[in-house]
């Protein structure tokens, strides 16, 4: 990209952009399944307890072994380490059922959460409209941008988070054009 190509996408932002679009349950899924898989903590505790769960099914199924009289110290640890394997491996696959069951939950009971949503982006604020609210922040709260093949998430604190579907893009150019408006306004905070 040139130069002068660099420059007239980081100024373009400058137009505001109005994205409409519709919120729906996947929506809110993608945005906890993207916070499992990424936030450090949340690895971070995911990856201690897969360990926990390998070991106490190990070590249940040793257990089991000795109550129940199987023979042979091979086949206990055989069974024993597939036990643990199994957990580790199942550990990941049970946290995300949890969280898809939650993020449901929330979406049928929070009906400002689904609906029709209007979105715009100037270069000083960003405004979110539904039927039900409107809410405006500054750039200057904006502390993230997040990307996923099929969605955008403008982190603004930890609890909160604007949702874009790539979807609500008109085209690559547009989509383009709001990242480089919500990166620009994240660069412009840092160099204060």
């Amino acid at each position: 990209m040139t130069q002068a190509a660099s420059s007239n996408l980081s100024l373009a932002y400058t137009e505001p952009i109005t994205l409409t679009y519709t919120l729906e349950r996947e929506d809110h899924l993608a945005l906890a399944l993207h916070t499992v898989r990424t936030d450090f903590l949340q690895l971070r505790r995911t990856q201690i307890n897969r360990i926990i769960l390998a070991f106490a099914l190990a070590l249940w199924m040793i257990f089991l072994a000795r109550v129940f009289g199987f023979l042979g110290i091979t086949s206990v640890a055989l069974l024993s380490a597939g036990m643990g394997a199994l957990g580790y491996w199942l550990y990941p696959r049970l946290v995300e059922a949890s969280v898809k069951q939650q993020t449901t939950a929330f979406y049928n009971r929070s009906p400002r959460a689904r609906g029709e949503q209007t979105l715009t982006l100037t270069n000083t604020e960003l405004t979110g409209r539904s039927s039900k609210s409107e809410v405006r922040f500054d750039l200057s709260a904006v502390q993230k941008l997040e990307q996923t093949p099929t969605h955008l998430f403008v982190m603004l604190s930890e609890n909160n988070v604007v949702i874009v579907p790539k979807r609500a893009f008109s085209s690559a150019e547009e989509q383009a054009r709001f990242v480089a408006g919500i990166s620009g306004a994240m660069s412009h905070e840092l160099t204060k």
